[in-house]
């Protein structure tokens, strides 16, 4: 026999250690584990979300207060990870859901960021 190796035009990229996020296409944000795991989100049951037009930023404030419920939205588990569910979020701003896509997750101050941008 004359077996001949498949090889990817792409290459499977290993997550687990980066902190990330993916926009899914109806406005939800993900972590990955790493994420979860590196800034504590477990510890949290909500977040605050802030946009920077000028930098095409999302910014998120984690938090477990509610006593301002119009500022917060819930952190929940998805299937697999936590995620925020935030589709007037991205409708308010105008930005697009349309694709999944992955983002780094930083830190700047006191909020993970999101560059939209990078």
């Amino acid at each position: 026999m004359n077996w001949v190796k498949f090889e990817r035009s792409d290459m499977l990229r290993d997550r687990a250690d980066t902190p990330e996020v993916s926009i899914w296409k109806k406005g939800t944000i993900a972590f990955t584990k790493a994420a979860e795991e590196q800034y504590g989100i477990k510890k949290y049951r909500y977040a605050s979300l802030y946009f920077d037009p000028d930098t095409r930023k999302i910014g998120i404030k984690l938090t477990n207060d509610r006593s301002r419920p119009k500022d917060v939205f819930k952190i929940t588990s998805g299937k697999s990870n936590l995620v925020i569910t935030a589709p007037p979020f991205f409708k308010k701003f105008k930005l697009s859901t349309e694709k999944t896509k992955r983002y780094k997750l930083l830190e700047e101050d006191d909020m993970l960021v999101i560059n939209l941008a990078a």
